[in-house]
């Protein structure tokens, strides 16, 4: 199973959680270590980072951890506003090459997984609003979806307040929408 790895490890992740908030991220480097972290976290429940701000045990929180190949720190993550691109959110300090990675190839590819994943799921996965999808690049330079992140996405764009404020402007009316269609089917 973690004899499997491009020479990157693996990382531990928990569901629901933004940048690691609640949950440090735990990168593995082979079996033994996989081992150890899962040891701290499921039977002391005191290992660094295992427990929230509150102190209550990570393993009492999550019902499942994510366990993944470790492929490039590098990600893109991209805003899309009703399934169109819309810009790359700066959250992480190393997003991918500019230069293998153009702005419309990311966007491109974006909203083609977006399109894919709505297709695939009947609809099941709400892609009408916000929607961010963070993009990496395995060793062969192929374009990767990392994950899809929903209405509830970190989409803060550094020193660039009017991509911010134009995704909050359509939350806003997003939601408000929402709500007034939903009010209408219940009178």
């Amino acid at each position: 199973m973690v004899e499997h790895t491009n020479g990157n490890g693996w990382v531990l992740k928990a569901p629901y959680v933004q940048n690691a908030q609640g949950f440090s991220v735990r990168t593995i480097k082979d079996f033994e270590d996989l081992q150890v972290q899962l040891h701290n976290i499921c039977i002391k429940k005191t290992a660094s980072g295992s427990v929230n701000k509150i102190g209550v045990p990570i393993v009492d929180i999550f019902e499942y951890l994510i366990f993944q190949p470790c492929f490039n720190r590098a990600e893109s993550k991209i805003i899309l506003l009703g399934g169109k691109a819309q810009y790359i959110v700066s959250t992480t300090r190393t997003g991918l090459s500019k230069k293998a990675f153009p702005e419309k190839d990311l966007f491109a590819k974006a909203e083609a997984a977006l399109n894919h994943l709505a297709f695939k799921t009947s609809g099941a996965f709400l892609s009408d609003g916000m929607v961010r999808v963070d993009l990496f690049a395995d060793s062969q330079g192929q374009l990767i979806v990392n994950e899809f992140e929903n209405l509830d996405a970190s989409y803060f764009f550094a020193g660039r307040g009017n991509f911010e404020f134009k995704t909050r402007t359509f939350l806003r009316d997003y939601y408000k929408n929402k709500f007034s269609d939903l009010i209408k089917t219940l009178r």
